[in-house]
């Protein structure tokens, strides 16, 4: 499995799937999106619940030099550093921040 949906970060489900660490957790917030749009749309960070770490670089590979090639301007989960956020979309990522991780 490569994606799943849930709308919040915690139940079973979640809980598995996280473990697992194999797949993107998408929020209906996506669904919304894409729906609205009419086709798939770029998900932005607030649409993303868990999303797994990129795969490590090839064998031999120069790290150094290479690093953009493999995460293109992407934080160790794999969210771009350059999308303009705004103040709802501050609120809605945390808002899915639980408490105690906070």
């Amino acid at each position: 499995m490569t994606h799943w949906v849930a709308d919040k970060r915690e139940g079973p489900a979640f809980t598995t799937r996280q473990k697992k660490n194999d797949c993107i957790i998408y929020t209906y917030g996506y669904l919304e999106a894409c729906i609205a749009a009419g086709q798939l749309v770029p998900p932005e960070p607030k649409h993303v619940l868990h999303r797994p770490p990129p795969p490590p670089p090839p064998l031999g590979m120069d790290i150094d030099s290479e690093v953009d090639v493999v995460w293109p301007l992407e934080d160790a989960f794999g969210d771009p550093y350059e999308v303009d956020v705004d103040a709802a979309d501050v609120r809605e990522l945390l808002h899915q921040v639980r408490s105690n991780e906070i």
